[in-house]
């Protein structure tokens, strides 16, 4: 059995409240306490055995992981029991290579994705008089840059994704050829381009799960006609300016910003993902 990992997160409230999955929501965890989710996570582990012998499905409490998210600095005094077995809570887990710490900050997973990809430049660097310029391009590219660009849509908002921009600037001193640097396109505009905005134009036009759907921002109101109205384009959406910066660097927040300063040049007349793209592409590198 894979480790079940068990967060506190809107899931928990959303099991035993029915509300429905939105950003909004999360505002909820501030008006409970700490008790209350606890509770509500042992009734939830509580009914796993149940469920999980009903489907032959058996729980490895040793394996099983917890995370307590919270941006207090003070820890908790309450005991998660699985099956006879105290889970201790954990600052960080790793899920299929995103590093998620109990604060919900994106520094130390991004810091260590800038350290890998800094210590494969240095191997680079020690052996770059056997290979031509050509190929240490095609090696950054296919085996360097593909890590620092791993699941960008979740912490690409996050501001120490200058670690990576500084990478970059390391592998394009190590290439040494400016001919074939400049046809490359900055991480940054890859980041926004090829994935945030991809992304964000799927789930808007419903190409997703109802999940995800859900959570898209809805359309921005216009109650009158203004001069910032008039040039914006029809897709426009609310954005939400949270308190916590942790919030407006997620990815729905962050996006939306970018999603409503485009022009409405880049959005085809129909849902067509490849021409939205490349006009964005287009528009940024502009």
């Amino acid at each position: 059995m894979p480790p079940l990992t068990l967060f506190i997160l809107m899931l928990t409230i959303q099991l035993w409240t029915n509300l429905p999955p939105s950003p909004l929501n999360h505002l909820l965890l501030l008006d409970l306490s700490l008790e209350l989710l606890y509770l509500l996570l042992s009734m939830l582990i509580w009914t796993a055995f149940p469920a999980g012998a009903q489907n032959l499905v058996k729980f490895n409490a040793s394996k099983t992981q917890f995370l307590p998210i919270s941006l207090s600095i003070t820890p908790s005094n309450y005991d998660i029991v699985f099956d006879n077995n105290v889970i201790q809570p954990l600052n960080s887990i790793n899920i299929l290579g995103i590093g998620i710490t109990s604060n919900l900050s994106w520094r130390q997973h991004i810091s260590e994705v800038a350290k890998s990809a800094s210590k494969k430049l240095g191997v680079l660097f020690r052996c770059r008089k056997y290979f031509s310029s050509e190929q240490l391009l095609q090696l950054y590219v296919g085996l360097i840059r593909p890590c620092m660009e791993y699941c960008s849509h979740i912490w690409g908002g996050s501001p120490f994704t200058a670690l990576l921009d500084r990478v970059e600037s390391k592998a394009f001193r190590l290439i040494n050829d400016p001919n074939l640097t400049t046809s490359l396109d900055p991480l940054s505009l890859r980041r926004n381009c090829g994935f945030s905005l991809s992304l964000f134009y799927r789930y808007f036009f419903g190409r997703c799960s109802v999940e995800l759907a859900d959570c898209v921002p809805p359309p921005l109101a216009r109650p009158r006609v203004t001069r910032q109205a008039s040039s914006s384009h029809n897709y426009c959406v609310e954005v939400v300016n949270a308190r916590i910066n942790r919030y407006n660097d997620c990815f729905f927040p962050s996006t939306s910003k970018l999603w409503n300063s485009l022009p409405a040049s880049v959005f085809p007349n129909s849902y067509n993902i490849f021409s939205f793209k490349r006009n964005v592409c287009h528009h940024l590198r502009n």
